[in-house]
């Protein structure tokens, strides 16, 4: 009997304090922490992260260098000749005054013949050395397809070397392509010492005056 009794009053006892409880005002719920603007400590050991950097950009890549030919006794260096076919060739060589070779201040120590092609079809005359000396040009020449077979990379040097057999004044001049026409049947000169005595235009030989130097002709 003892022992249920106390079990008894301990639940009144119980049930009061429930019923007190309901009586009085809940407890306000704790607010939350704020969120820390302090980063969390880095632990022990560890390194700290290397600073992002941007890729460095990649090296430029450089073009081939370009061929030179020391020139007119050492004087000068020239870049090989532009055009396929034509490698190993200096280009235009600047000749000094003392060289009677010069035509207009240049000239081309060697020309050679790539084969017939568009606009370019003609028969080329070749000396004993095989090197081409003049050209017979076909229907439908044209002057700067014959200059590119023979690789005349200066296009005005053609109009030069011509210049007192065919053309006119305007010819003797830099004025770019198409300053001398080309008609079927006629003979290009290809060689500066024959400049007086090798070419025609139409049928004709014409006798212009030139006032730039040219090489001893033959």
């Amino acid at each position: 009997m003892h022992r249920t009794r106390r079990t008894t009053t301990a639940a009144a006892v119980v049930l009061g304090v429930v019923m007190l409880t309901g009586c009085s005002a809940l407890p306000a719920a704790p607010a939350s922490p704020s969120p820390s603007l302090v980063p969390p400590a880095r632990p022990l050991g560890v390194p700290e992260p290397a600073p992002t950097e941007s890729e460095p950009a990649a090296p430029a890549t450089e073009d081939d260098p370009e061929i030179y030919f020391t020139v007119d006794d050492g004087r000068a260096s020239v870049p090989e000749r532009g055009g396929d076919g034509c490698e190993g060739l200096p280009s235009l060589e600047p000749r000094n005054d003392d060289d009677d070779r010069r035509v207009h201040g240049y000239w081309y120590s060697e020309l050679r013949d790539l084969g017939p092609r568009p606009q370019a079809t003609g028969e080329a005359t070749v000396d004993d050395a095989g090197l081409p000396v003049a050209y017979r040009a076909a229907e439908g020449d044209v002057l700067a397809a014959v200059a590119e077979r023979f690789c005349i990379d200066h296009y005005p040097y053609l109009e030069w070397i011509n210049a007192i057999r065919r053309g006119s004044a305007s010819s003797m001049h830099d004025l770019g392509q198409g300053a001398m026409p080309l008609y079927a049947g006629d003979t290009i000169n290809l060689d500066p010492f024959t400049i007086a005595t090798v070419g025609d235009e139409n049928g004709r030989v014409r006798a212009n005056e030139i006032d730039f130097h040219i090489p001893p002709q033959r």
